[in-house]
């Protein structure tokens, strides 16, 4: 039976939003952060609360983000007629906060809402004199007031601007209008690799190992500018209809001095994820978070992608990984290896670098096909309707 004075001191669910979205700070949140650490009922809510999350990035990924390829008539009215069940509840959620009138910022004409997540509203757009497709994301209203949601905007603002690699979306301008803070993006077409596996099931060993080698080679770069991602993850890597994969949301980036091992991370800041996918040090006060905690996260989303099932995370400890040879029976001892030392504890028995994850991959990945992936995604959502 629960203890009844842990179930009167639950934090209320816009307490736990403001606490996944990295808003919760001050004197409180160490409490907060102990509470939650240790309190199943907190832990499942904050499970269902990122799924909404995940579930909003989703539908911009796999109904918005349309394939500039020729995938005939009939499969681009079939995409539409998905967009089209969406629930209403859903579809106006996604622009309850947008900025209904929008229509021009700076030279780009805004030509539809195509999400929103928990900081900002994306934008499809065209630059109106070089008539080239852009993602725009602004801030949304019910966070124009909040220094915290500027602060965190401008960060990502000025991250992406020194980020120019392949496997990263790539940021093109940014600026403000009338106080509106605004975001310009490549716009990409594709799909998240959480929406590839949860429609295709457990992908190919080789596509899989080529999927977090792309992954690890973009984070490696990240980490060389003294940048962490903090929330790696499936619906945060997305493929493109010619096979390139880019890593998404720096929202929840942060700088990292790593020459002398002193964060620039508040206590607030390092206890930001998605729960599934966080490293225990995010959720821990005995011990810095580092590059590995992106390393854990990248190994967390190896193991779905090989699976088809998330390791069962226990907050703060060890994630008590699945049987992979009962589900991959055809994955080698290595891979195998190579998962488990990417989650495990401590953190210093995790590869030491990126780079490292990517040399012991690249063996794996000769076979792999990401563009037939995606186009077999996308012909197999022509023939069912996405189960939400």
């Amino acid at each position: 039976m629960k203890n009844k004075n842990i179930q009167l001191d639950c934090p209320k669910v816009h307490e736990l939003q403001h606490y996944l979205s990295g808003e919760s700070s001050g004197p409180g949140f160490a409490s907060l952060d102990e509470h939650i650490a240790s309190c199943p009922s907190c832990q499942q809510n904050l499970e269902s609360i990122g799924h909404h999350s995940d579930f909003i990035t989703n539908m911009i990924a796999e109904v918005i983000q349309r394939p500039p390829v020729d995938l005939g008539v009939g499969l681009q009215k079939a995409l539409e007629q998905i967009r089209n069940k969406q629930p209403e509840s859903i579809r106006n959620g996604v622009k309850s906060q947008a900025t209904d009138n929008i229509t021009l910022i700076r030279d780009y004409r805004i030509l539809e809402s195509i999400g929103e997540g928990g900081m900002g509203c994306v934008y499809r757009a065209v630059h109106t004199r070089l008539n080239r497709h852009v993602a725009i994301k602004v801030l949304r209203q019910d966070r124009v007031n909040s220094k915290e949601a500027i602060s965190r905007f401008s960060r990502e603002m000025d991250l992406l601007a020194q980020l120019k690699h392949p496997n990263i979306v790539q940021a093109l301008d940014a600026g403000e209008q009338d106080g509106l803070q605004y975001l310009v993006m490549e716009f990409l077409a594709g799909v998240d690799v959480g929406q590839l596996s949860k429609r295709l099931g457990p992908l190919p060993v080789s596509d899989s190992c080529q999927i977090i080698r792309l992954a690890a080679l973009a984070l490696q770069y990240a980490h060389d500018q003294k940048i962490l991602h903090r929330d790696v993850k499936p619906s945060n890597l997305l493929v493109t209809p010619d096979g390139v994969l880019k890593l998404l949301d720096l929202g929840l980036a942060q700088f990292y001095d790593f020459s002398n091992l002193q964060p620039s991370l508040s206590r607030a800041d390092q206890a930001i994820g998605t729960l599934a996918y966080m490293a225990p040090e995010q959720l821990s006060r005995n011990e810095e978070v580092t590059t590995r905690a992106d390393i854990f996260s990248l190994g967390v989303s190896f193991h779905e992608i090989l699976t088809g099932q998330r390791p069962l995370e226990r907050p703060g400890q060890a994630p008590l990984m699945a049987e992979l040879l009962s589900i991959r029976p055809e994955v080698d001892d290595n891979l195998i290896r190579l998962i488990n030392e990417m989650v495990s504890l401590p953190s210093s028995k995790r590869p030491q670098t990126m780079q490292e994850i990517v040399n012991r991959l690249t063996p794996y990945t000769a076979s792999s096909d990401l563009a037939s992936l995606v186009t077999e995604y996308f012909r197999w959502n022509s023939k069912k309707s996405p189960a939400f």
